[in-house]
């Protein structure tokens, strides 16, 4: 009976120390998501994502399939999903940008210098509506080939003050003058991005789809870092209004970048188990092992 009860009393131990074990599992699992989630509240600096995505306002008037299909094949090959928009691509769409997790942005947007050269905003789809939006915000903008008709066009203050963070995105902003100033390559970094690449001066259609694709396949597949990736990027063209030739280039910002390789924000991917963005702000997931009893 002695011998019965001394292992019934060790049994209820065992069973206690093991209940206690969980315990202290779940209890240092919690506390490390905790720390995790209070480290990614405070912290500006969210990991890449291999989310991608092209957002084709240029559809509206110059569509191009062949451009859309090449893009997406080069970037699922280094396994990005990709997102594609070509409609409703309004002052709303755009405010979703920095909480959508994008790793790579494809901006195949119109975009234009102000009359006074200060700066330069992107087109979106939505026609201009007077009043509709703040001024510092959204500005209206016409094409030269339909000088009657105004669309809205985001400013860099617009970027600014988006809700969320991008996740150390690639910004790849297609249109006319994309980098001809730094103020919306700076507003896209100070959310967040890693990189922005834009042209110059005007670029056409065809030679911004052509060199785009030329720039992916250096970046994604070739792993090239930004400064070789886009070299020799450049186009001239003959301005009527100025009667003078113009050169433009692709080139990128920061220029403290240019040794930056996809390689390296792939490889910051495989050091995290999860991560959700919601409403822009990044919440770790933890893997929780639980104690089991034999």
């Amino acid at each position: 009976m002695a011998k019965k009860k001394r292992e019934k009393e060790k049994e209820k131990r065992l069973e206690f120390s093991q209940k206690k074990l969980i315990a202290i599992s779940i209890a240092l699992s919690l506390t490390i998501a905790i720390a995790f989630t209070i480290f990614a509240l405070q912290s500006t600096d969210i990991p890449f994502s291999i989310n991608a995505v092209i957002i084709d306002q240029l559809a509206l008037h110059e569509p191009n399939p062949t451009f859309v299909a090449e893009a997406t094949r080069i970037l699922q090959s280094r396994n990005f999903s990709v997102s594609y928009f070509n409609e409703s691509l309004h002052v709303d769409f755009f405010r979703k940008l920095a909480i959508s997790n994008y790793g790579i942005i494809i901006l195949r947007v119109h975009s234009a210098m102000r009359v006074d050269n200060s700066t330069v905003d992107l087109f979106t789809s939505e026609e201009w509506t007077q009043n509709k939006y703040p001024s510092e915000l959204v500005v209206p903008g016409n094409f030269s080939y339909d000088p009657q008709k105004f669309y809205c066009a985001i400013t860099y203050h617009f970027i600014e003050k988006l809700d969320g963070r991008f996740p150390k995105s690639i910004v790849i902003a297609m249109g006319c003058w994309s980098l001809n100033k730094t103020f919306l390559a700076e507003a896209f970094i100070k959310k967040g991005a890693k990189a922005y690449i834009g042209w110059t001066n005007v670029v056409l259609s065809k030679h911004t789809d052509n060199d785009t694709i030329t720039f992916l396949e250096r970046l994604l597949i070739q792993n090239k870092n930004l400064m070789d990736a886009t070299t020799g990027l450049e186009h001239a063209y003959y301005d009527p209004e100025l009667k003078q030739n113009i050169t433009t280039t692709m080139t990128f910002y920061p220029l403290e970048m240019r040794n930056l390789k996809i390689s390296d924000l792939l490889a910051e991917v495989k050091s995290y188990k999860a991560l959700i963005v919601f409403n822009g702000v990044p919440v770790f997931i933890v893997k929780v092992e639980f104690l089991r009893e034999n």
